[in-house]
């Protein structure tokens, strides 16, 4: 699904805005996994979906754990982490 650029109705552009948005963050996350995960960079043959669902699920709860780990978990969690440029930045 492609985010509508030249939509009049508002709820279109809402929602084309939200989609870009999601679709963005879900990039960086992979990203960040294929960065961290070397078997996530390389080409996988042979595998079944299952197989790719619990790599992907144990990559995603590795990377979690070491997070954890290297104290960087809580890091957005509190509602001083967010300044209001980070909001204003969003809108």
């Amino acid at each position: 699904m492609c985010p509508v650029k030249s939509a009049q109705q508002m709820d279109v552009k809402y929602w084309s805005k939200r989609l870009e948005s999601v679709r963005k963050d879900v990039e960086c996350t992979f990203g960040s996994l294929k960065r961290r995960f070397r078997m996530l960079r390389l080409p996988i043959e042979f595998a079944t979906a299952h197989c790719l669902d619990v790599m992907f699920k144990m990559c995603c709860m590795l990377h979690n754990m070491l997070l954890e780990f290297d104290g960087l978990a809580d890091i957005g969690q509190d509602e001083a982490d967010w300044t209001s440029a980070d909001l204003e930045a969003d809108e």
